[in-house]
């Protein structure tokens, strides 16, 4: 499986849909091997704080519903991209080391996974309300 976290407006969003945002230079993207909602919702759930959002809701939410063999789309809900956001240097190793420790990186270490929370923090920063995160997902 093949996933990528990207930034953009909805309109180039579904632009993207068939090809994924690799290629595209206008959008700030993670290429993430494996990366599902389920991955997803546990950083969330590491990376909450009080200042971000509570853990109830959505983590993401189908934008192209009508493919059913891929690839697919969806928008990441907006606590789940303020919380990866807001992950701080000095609390990303520690993130970083949780998510390892979740059965879904069973075999990952916090070394290995902590320039992912990096790069998926970096690009969530540059999310706005205009320019929401995507999950792209391709078999």
């Amino acid at each position: 499986m093949l996933t990528e976290l990207f930034v953009a407006d909805l309109d180039r969003a579904l632009e993207l849909v068939e090809d994924g945002p690799a290629e595209a230079d206008d959008v700030p993207a993670v290429l993430a091997k494996s990366l599902t909602e389920v991955t997803l919702a546990s950083l969330h759930r590491i990376a909450v704080t009080p200042d971000t959002a509570a853990l109830e809701g959505e983590v993401t939410a189908p934008v192209s519903v009508d493919r059913w063999e891929g690839p697919w789309l969806q928008v990441v809900a907006d606590h789940v991209t303020a919380a990866i956001a807001a992950i701080s240097d000095d609390r990303l190793h520690a993130v970083a080391r949780a998510w390892a420790e979740t059965e879904e990186w069973q075999y990952a270490t916090a070394d290995e996974l902590a320039p992912l929370v990096r790069s998926l923090r970096e690009v969530a920063r540059q999310a706005s309300p205009q320019r929401r995160l995507y999950l792209w997902t391709c078999l």
